[in-house]
């Protein structure tokens, strides 16, 4: 199975592999990004990025070389201001899974993760991969909004909580494939 680039651009960033040097700095744009409790009822965690990095988030059964998290920079001043986590072949080996993607919130509103998501889905293409998947909290309007624009306009299902109500909670996949 092809794994996404090392290393790969947009016009506007540079993605490359995360360095345990940069595990501080994600983490903290991590847990900047968003309100993520409110979306789902769980805290953020502060050890997220380096789990994601040491051991990766994977699925049941998964295996930490089909895991890739890298961070995204401006090229023009090397600034990390993003973060995107993948998991090579699941559910179907042809299906690229994104664990989580994070943009600063001072690059947010303004096409940036469009550009990410839009280069991205052309490598992978071109590595053979036929759709990509993404889980996003039916509470997170503004992610809704953004994975749909992105062309993941499929779904796969609906889990967590049957009814809506205060500390009720769901989540959608949605998959982008062609």
């Amino acid at each position: 199975m092809n794994l996404i680039p090392s290393s790969w651009s947009t016009p506007t960033f540079s993605c490359e592999d995360l360095q345990s040097s940069e595990i501080g700095v994600v983490q903290e744009l991590y847990m900047a990004s968003a309100p993520v409790a409110l979306w789902d009822g769980k805290e953020q965690d502060p050890h997220y990025i380096e789990l994601s990095y040491q051991e990766g988030i994977l699925p049941e059964g998964g295996v930490k070389e089909k895991f890739r998290i890298q961070s995204i920079r401006l090229t023009t001043t090397e600034e990390i201001v993003g973060f995107i986590s993948v998991y090579h072949g699941y559910p179907r080996e042809d299906s690229l899974y994104l664990a989580m993607m994070c943009i600063s919130g001072d690059f947010q509103n303004q096409g940036y993760g469009q550009e990410v998501m839009k280069h991205f889905l052309l490598e992978i293409g071109l590595l053979g991969y036929s759709e990509a998947r993404v889980n996003v909290s039916l509470r997170n309007w503004a992610g809704l909004r953004f994975w749909t624009k992105s062309g993941f306009n499929r779904i796969s299902g609906i889990f967590g909580d049957k009814e809506f109500a205060e500390g009720k909670f769901a989540d959608i996949e949605l998959i982008n494939r062609w």
